[in-house]
């Protein structure tokens, strides 16, 4: 009977420890809205993801870049390059389903994830890189 009653006891015990730890938290992302995106973001950081998520900073390449998304959801981008390169476009963006469409004036139209977290936005691209062709990259976005 004793052995009975440990046996109950481990088995309370194993089953209220299963119940505790395998409830999770929701891990579903907060949802951000047109309101988030708003503003000015300067390119702090390219994650390459394909070559195991190494991080370059665009400054060290030469290349600064501003973003500004506003509230009648037109952008406008300024890529500065210390060679003396000014690349600017424009158009018109807006957001569904966790992607964001920029479509420019000149008619491309892109459709990437981001996500944002307190003044980090991060959109999910693909770059054309001369030696390695078009690679996929995580472009870091800092409100400014």
């Amino acid at each position: 009977m004793r052995n009975f009653r440990k046996f109950s006891l481990l088995l309370l015990f194993m089953s209220i420890s299963v119940l505790l730890f395998s409830c999770k938290d929701d891990e579903d992302p907060v949802s951000s809205s047109a309101s988030d995106l708003i503003g000015t973001w300067s390119l702090t950081k390219v994650i390459l993801t394909s070559y195991g998520n190494i991080e370059i900073d665009p400054t060290t390449q030469g290349i600064t870049a501003i973003f500004t998304l506003k509230s009648d959801n037109t952008f406008s981008v300024s890529e500065n390059y210390t060679s003396g390169q000014l690349v600017t476009y424009s158009g018109t963006w807006s957001i569904a389903d966790g992607k964001i469409t920029m479509k420019s004036v000149d008619g491309e139209t892109m459709e990437m994830p981001y996500t944002v977290s307190g003044s980090t936005l991060t959109v999910e691209t693909t770059i054309e890189y001369s030696t390695y062709g078009t690679i996929p990259v995580k472009m870091v976005l800092t409100k400014q």
